[in-house]
């Protein structure tokens, strides 16, 4: 007996333990859910919340675990689940008469009602809640609800109601005296304010508000505020039917939601587009929202999505689209409308449920039966002849609906086949470039330092071919950018004679390799300069010379002669004395890949003829060509073109900086990042910058990135085509950061066309050079770069040292020094951005006005020790600065801060001036010193509650409103504990009233009881 009682004693007390480890995972999920920026993860504390309140038994958390659920689908936009979870949350808290709960249910099932656009539903489910809250005296919420009533009846045009309900929601609110919270007064503030701006007339008005809202939100921390004001700003343009600076509106709005994008927004964004007849940015919009959101998550309480979707369709001329669209809208509109009608209905019989009114329907339902016999008959032939009618038409559609896809399909294949086959030449040109840059960089140094002409001459032809090789694969790429209609003018001024002159000089060397004299004949005027487009200009004449050349005899000749004829055409004829040509081959030579059968041994690729064909013909003109065999060639280039008065010609020159000879003991030498990733260019590169520079080398994008927020450098060099990440985003990232955005940015890359240049270009890179390039090219270039550099970087000059002094002459102590320091501009650091990092030196001493820093190390296995937390009016950096030497740990924003960067010479020269501003200085600084040393002994000797606690209290210190906005994360690690202990000990605080926590700020709101915390 005594062992079963002793059995049943232990049964009991492990059941009682269990539970209890149940009721502590389900709290701790539970808060998690609410804390979680990510909707995902807070779905997968819902989910785990749930499952241990289900174990545990216990209703209360039962019910709070489907409240929790169904808040995480509401994220999601997913109404079925979010009412599912929320009336299971509903019935529990009617079992258990918990009246906090029934009013959440009620609240949440009338905001999904209201999704649903059912807004008699949804107001009933708000006076339910309304109700409740009356009982609870919760005047924040019944504030809440009067204006999620008014938005109900603005939506179904209900103006007069709206309005009423609005200024009763303003009245509640004004009437509030305290807010337990800062977080849930701003929440108050927007949410009623927002709603405001949507329901007045006067636009002015409404924007005034829909103004405040968005200051508030800038000045809370809760980062779904900004993107919600921003989305009502959009909504009152649009209501006022300012349709540009709607659009704008609902882009911030996308650019604040960040990876949380809503399709309310999307949706709305793309009316804005609609209106302003922006069909075809409307559908890229459409487009994302469909690839990111299934069509039935995409929900609006202010839009029809299916109308919106059926217009964008129409106007880019996807009619299958747009009818698909249509016709669902007009489904859906019939349900709703029968909806309707039966709630209308229902209403209209409970209040006219009397006798006179039953006597009524009887003699509605007479006439009805005597006209029914006629009605049918009337429908049943109407409905034989419109069935025919409609398979007629469903014949006729599907026939033609069937061969416009197959053509469309077709076209869709070869449009695939054609962009995969640009893609994979492309990929090829940019393999062969990278390599040839290196053998061309290398045969280039190789040549400088030989002195035989015999190997000079080797060299010499290897370079010749290697050139052959990029124009080859030049050849192919702009072949099918012809194709896809991808070329463009490029009109720029040149003196014709000149310019034709140097074209065919430039054959110089290849035509003495074979003996063969090239002869220059020109009847153009040498002052005429003209506007042409000279890069296909350059490259239709440069097909003829290397074919001429390629198919004379050796010990001949080519005539170059060049003309302007009486149609003001300038007409070149490149005349070669080889083979010739024979009838059948001048037919095809203009063919694509064509090679004469004859002439297999020649080599080439069969393109050029008819890319100098191709590109005359865009520029007005064309090429032909008289051939006899034995005798040779006469190919004919004609194009029209547009005299210039010499007089107002303006030329342009390159500017050639010579480089300057370093030594490579040089100290303080620029430090370049090289970001690149074949590792035979980066050997090349370093052989060549090494002498002149301190080079890093990054092997893709990101390691590029994280290499420069630990360093600072004078410039970078990237290439454009990498892993993970490419050029392009290397430069975007760098540009959006102040600390970053001034270093000079070089692409140094294989993609050689224009638009490729015009894109770097326009982002705001410095230089663009394309591979293959010489050793004196890249080295002008950054050069080039690191001066201009120079001389835009502003120092704190000695009299502008001398005259700051003159304001310290009157002051007393430090304190006043740190006043008028204050005055001064201020630099804003975001949270998590960096100050200085250990190992870099500073010629700054920094100030915190606002906010608040941590400084840290990171430890031999990657974890973060923090050294310090400053505060307002403290300085940061001064060790290291004052002393020379580098610093000793990093510095990290932990919210919005505001710095004040002092020049560590002006701090030297008012030490030195007034010395007991100096012994002032020492003192504060010593404090500062001991007082952290003493919170990081605390920290390390004391219990985990203990610990936490004075964290806190650190934080609060000095601190009116008793709040703290960091991350659990920067609080573990303050603290030296894990974020998942952090989080258990917070709960345990606020169980106890020391605490009070949500999404985004913690309150401390007994301040004496956790200074006693053990």
């Amino acid at each position: 007996m005594k062992k079963l009682l002793f059995l049943l004693f232990f049964y009991s007390i492990s059941f009682y333990a269990q539970n209890k480890d149940y009721e502590h995972k389900t709290t701790f999920h539970l808060d998690m859910v609410f804390d979680a920026n990510d909707r995902d993860l807070a779905l997968i504390h819902a989910k785990q919340a749930l499952h241990y309140a289900d174990l545990s038994q216990n209703d209360t958390l039962l019910m709070k675990a489907y409240h929790a659920l169904s808040h995480a689908y509401k994220k999601f936009q997913n109404y079925k689940q979010t009412k599912e979870n929320s009336y299971k949350c509903l019935e529990l808290a009617k079992k258990i008469d918990d009246k906090y709960f029934l009013f959440l249910s009620n609240n949440l099932l009338g905001i999904v009602k209201a999704g649903e656009k059912q807004y008699q539903l949804s107001t009933e489910f708000y006076s339910n809640a309304l109700i409740l809250t009356k009982e609870r005296n919760d005047t924040i919420n019944e504030s809440l609800l009067y204006h999620n009533i008014a938005l109900n009846y603005y939506l179904i045009d209900n103006f007069e109601l709206a309005k009423v309900f609005i200024l009763k929601s303003e009245e509640t609110y004004k009437s509030i005296k305290v807010f337990d919270e800062p977080y849930r007064e701003w929440f108050d503030f927007i949410f009623l304010y927002i709603k405001k701006a949507i329901i007045i007339e006067d636009k002015n008005e409404a924007l005034e508000y829909v103004n405040k809202t968005i200051e508030i939100a800038k000045k809370s921390d809760y980062i779904n505020f900004l993107p919600l004001t921003y989305k009502y700003k959009g909504r009152v343009y649009m209501k006022h039917n300012d349709f540009d600076l709607a659009f704008q509106s609902f882009k911030k709005t996308l650019t604040f939601e960040g990876k949380q994008k809503s399709s309310d927004t999307y949706l709305e964004t793309i009316n804005a587009l609609v209106q302003l007849k922006h069909y075809n940015i409307a559908k890229k919009y459409v487009d994302t929202l469909l690839l990111n959101f299934n069509t039935a998550d995409i929900k609006s309480i202010f839009l029809d999505k299916n109308k919106v979707f059926a217009e964008v369709y129409q106007n880019t001329g996807d009619f299958d689209k747009a009818l698909f669209y249509a016709n669902k809208r007009a489904i859906h509109s019939d349900s709703l409308l029968k909806y309707n009608n039966y709630e209308l209905f229902a209403q209209y019989g409970k209040k006219f449920e009397t006798k006179e009114k039953e006597k009524e329907i009887v003699k509605q339902q007479l006439v009805i039966e005597e006209q029914d016999g006629e009605r049918k008959n009337m429908i049943l032939f109407g409905s034989l002849a419109l069935f025919v009618g409609m398979l007629l038409f469903q014949w006729r559609f599907n026939t033609q609906k069937n061969s416009k896809k197959q053509a469309e399909d077709a076209y869709e294949k070869e449009k695939d086949f054609n962009q995969m086959r640009t893609a994979f030449l492309e990929n090829i040109s940019h393999e062969i470039r990278t390599p040839l840059t290196l053998i061309n960089g290398y045969l280039d140094l190789i040549n400088e330092e030989v002195e035989s002409p015999k190997l000079k001459k080797y060299i010499n032809n290897a370079l010749i071919n290697s050139k052959k090789v990029i124009f080859d694969a030049d050849e192919i790429l702009n072949l099918l950018k012809f194709e896809d209609h991808k070329l463009s003018l490029k009109m720029v001024s040149k003196p014709l004679d000149e310019f034709l002159k140097t074209i065919l000089l430039s054959f110089e060397v290849l035509a003495n390799t074979r003996n063969i004299e090239l002869v220059y004949e020109s009847a153009i005027n040498k002052k005429l300069s003209v506007k042409i487009d000279a890069r296909k200009v350059e490259k239709i004449l440069t097909n003829l010379i290397s074919n001429a050349i390629k198919f004379s005899d050796s010990n001949s000749k080519v005539i170059f002669k060049a003309s302007i004829n009486n149609n003001n055409n300038l007409e070149v004829k490149v005349t070669d004395f080889g083979q010739g040509i024979d009838k059948e081959d001048q037919k095809r030579i203009f063919t694509r890949f064509y090679q004469s059968k004859n002439n297999k041994s020649i080599g080439g690729i069969g393109i050029g003829l008819l890319l100098a064909k191709d590109f005359a013909q865009f520029l007005g003109g064309n090429v032909t060509v008289e051939s006899k065999i034995g005798k040779g060639s006469v190919f004919t280039f004609t194009m029209p073109i547009t005299k210039f008065d010499t007089k107002a010609l303006i030329v342009e020159q390159e500017n050639h900086v010579e480089v300057e000879e370093k030594v490579n003991g040089v100290k303080n030498k620029p430090s370049i990042l090289i970001v690149e990733d074949n590792i035979e260019m980066s050997n090349y590169l370093k052989e060549i910058l090494s002498p002149f520079y301190n080079c890093t080398f990054a092997f893709d994008g990101l390691e590029g990135l994280t290499f420069v927020k630990n360093r600072i450098f004078d410039l970078v060099a990237s290439d454009i085509m990498m892993p993970k990440l490419d050029g392009y985003g290397v430069y975007k990232i760098l540009a959006s950061k102040k600390k970053h955005k001034d270093i000079p940015f070089i692409f140094l890359t294989s993609k050689s066309n224009h638009l490729d240049r015009r894109k770097g270009m326009e982002l705001g890179a410095d230089d663009y050079l394309t591979k293959p390039f010489e050793e004196s090219e890249l080295l002008s270039a950054i050069e080039i770069r690191l001066q201009k550099a120079n001389q835009k970087k502003e120092y704190v000059s000695e009299e502008s040292i001398h005259s700051g002094n003159n304001s310290f002459l009157k002051v007393k102590n430090i304190k006043e020094v740190i006043e008028i320091l204050c005055k001064r501009k201020k630099h804003v650091y975001n949270k998590g951005e960096t100050l200085f990092c250990e190992g870099n030196t500073s010629n700054h001493i920094y100030l915190v006005k606002e906010g608040m820093v941590k400084t840290f190390k990171n430890t031999a296995e990657g974890k973060e020790l923090i050294t310090g937390i400053y505060k307002k009016r403290q300085f940061i950096g001064y060790t290291s600065s004052l002393g020379n030497f580098p610093h000793n740990e990093y510095a990290e924003s932990l919210g919005e801060t505001s710095i004040i960067k002092i020049d560590k010479n002006e701090i030297k020269n008012i030490l030195q001036s007034n010395p007991n501003i100096a012994l002032d200085l020492i003192s504060m600084l010593s404090s500062n010193i001991e007082t952290i040393k003493n919170q990081m002994l605390q920290l390390a000797y004391s219990t985990v509650r203990n610990r936490v606690a004075k964290t806190l209290l650190l934080v609060i210190k000095d601190d009116p409103l008793k709040t703290i906005v960091l991350s659990r994360s920067d609080l573990a690690n303050i603290t030296g504990i894990a974020k998942e202990t952090l989080t258990r000990t917070l709960s345990d605080f606020k169980e106890e009233r020391l605490i009070k926590t949500n999404r985004s700020s913690i309150v401390v709101i007994d301040e004496e009881k956790l200074k006693k915390v053990k």
